[in-house]
């Protein structure tokens, strides 16, 4: 018995040879092979991220789609999902005939450090002079974490802490970013001036 395993459509020839009544015939069988698709994913950016961003991860081009996230499937069944959650994500296509499961893709995101100005306390300045301050604010997150206050310009006026001081009059953001490059920020939170000079 032979054993074929065809890469592409092929027919095949099978002949015999009856010596005693002089008899031969002949036979064909054509074995059709099914393009099968490709399971690609191609993820459109970083598939490392901070909580609330988001990536596009595009299979190659089937007639159908089923996306999974850590072997469950979510439903989606277009060509290009959009990921917001941390998991192993994978792509199932399917043609007529045959289908394909992709490498899984592994997206992760981090989370962003948190602000509480829950106990924050702004000193006004006073008569036009640079003593105004904003204090109280407390952060958490990956560390080392760095800080940016900026006025209304945008200028940067503070990058030492969570704390901002020796300000003018004005309305100040402070932004926190962790050691993975995510941030988080507040404001703007305004110093009044009191019994500035009037002009």
């Amino acid at each position: 018995m032979a054993i074929a395993s065809p890469t592409s459509t092929t027919t095949y020839y099978a002949g015999w040879y009856n010596s005693a009544c002089g008899l031969s015939s002949c036979a064909s069988v054509t074995v059709t092979v099914n393009a099968s698709p490709t399971a690609n994913i191609t993820p459109t950016g970083p598939i490392t991220l901070c909580s609330g961003d988001s990536v596009v991860l595009q299979a190659d081009t089937a007639p159908t789609y089923e996306w999974f996230i850590d072997g469950i499937s979510t439903g989606w069944t277009q060509q290009d999902f959009t990921v917001f959650v941390s998991g192993n994500y994978y792509v199932v296509v399917t043609n007529a005939f045959c289908e394909d499961t992709s490498a899984i893709v592994t997206v992760t995101f981090n989370a962003v450090p948190v602000i509480d100005i829950g106990a924050m306390l702004i000193d006004s300045s006073s008569c036009g002079n640079s003593d105004g301050s904003i204090t109280g604010i407390t952060d958490s997150g990956f560390e080392p974490l760095t800080y940016e206050w900026v006025n209304s310009s945008p200028a940067i006026v503070g990058g030492d802490s969570t704390n901002l001081w020796n300000v003018p009059a004005g309305a100040y953001t402070l932004t926190v970013t962790d050691t993975n490059g995510c941030d988080t920020s507040t404001g703007p939170h305004v110093v009044y001036d009191i019994g500035a000079p009037s002009a």
